[in-house]
């Protein structure tokens, strides 16, 4: 192997490593700025709360949809995870149309659909207002 060939090899190892950086960098930043920590399972999961009624996302909710979605489309490589939480009752059905708000939502911040996966919904919170959520990974 030359010497040119070593560094080209080297540049190629600086140029992956500098890639990595950013996006560990991009995932930090989104936790730090959204103040959000994990839901069932998944530690890095953000959750968006839905109002009393489960049905209409909360102001809180919006704005972290719009920062979830900028980061979403500054890492093409990322895939968006969206996963309801059922109430107490195991009501899976209010748990996929809350999840579907979310795709939609995060649709129409422009976020490429082939980059949304719904999960199957999570277990029961412990509680009424964590339950009307959604947890949204990046991954």
């Amino acid at each position: 192997m030359s010497a040119q060939d070593d560094s080209v090899q080297g540049y190629a190892l600086g140029a992956v490593a500098g890639i990595v950086g950013l996006v560990l960098a991009g995932v930090i930043a989104l936790a730090i700025a959204t103040g959000q920590r994990g839901g069932s399972g998944d530690p890095s999961a953000q959750r968006v709360y839905f109002d009393a009624s489960g049905e209409a996302l909360t102001t809180e909710g919006d704005e972290l949809l719009a920062r979830i979605a900028e980061s979403a489309r500054a890492n093409e490589q990322l895939m968006v995870v969206i996963a309801g939480v059922r109430d107490a009752k195991g009501d899976t059905a209010a748990a996929q149309r809350r999840a579907l708000r979310v795709r939609h939502s995060l649709e129409a911040n422009g976020v490429p659909p082939e980059r949304l996966a719904l999960s199957q919904p999570l277990p029961a919170a412990r509680s009424a207002k964590e339950s009307r959520r959604v947890d949204v990974s990046l991954r």
